[in-house]
């Protein structure tokens, strides 16, 4: 009897296997794709009433960047600037080199567990989803308890591997 439940765990464990793996790509992919929106927010045209809805925060972005532009390593006029957006922070004030090292290390994370439990895939799209409505991302004391929770999966997963 024993062996029939763990043979049904096993089936049920496959089963979810493609659900895990559709949602760690998701999970992964989220970063990428609110940096994208980003970009598309700033070097687009806008419509008026979207820009009323979000206070101004369109014509705002695209004035600093036609003010300052894009720059490599970024802008000392703009760390203070007012932006509701992480990802248009981290590339207008801070440079391209900041802002692809930045989206490397997101994707990275996603891209290195192996399993993610779904603690780690919600707070990770948690906070991909905070960054672009803040400036949270270059924040140390909210990434900190990230990367211990993922280290934690990668922990429970070595155990697992050992085990079997």
């Amino acid at each position: 009897m024993h062996r029939r439940i763990q043979n049904k765990k096993t089936v049920t464990n496959r089963a979810e296997a493609p659900k895990r793996s559709q949602n760690k790509k998701i999970t992964e992919s989220l970063a990428i794709f609110l940096m994208g929106i980003s970009l598309y927010i700033l070097l687009h045209p806008y419509s008026d009433t979207l820009n009323t809805i979000l206070s101004g925060r369109l014509a705002l972005y695209q004035e600093y960047y036609q003010t300052y532009g894009v720059h490599l390593l970024g802008r000392d006029n703009l760390e203070n600037a007012m932006f509701d957006s992480g990802y248009l922070q981290s590339l207008l004030s801070k440079g391209i080199l900041f802002a692809s090292q930045l989206m490397l290390i997101l994707t990275w994370m996603g891209w290195r567990l192996k399993s993610m439990s779904w603690k780690s895939a919600i707070l990770l799209l948690a906070y991909f989803s905070l960054g672009f409505t803040e400036t949270a991302l270059q924040h140390f004391e909210l990434f900190f308890p990230i990367v211990i929770i993922l280290g934690n999966d990668i922990g429970k997963y070595k155990n697992e591997k050992n085990l079997f």
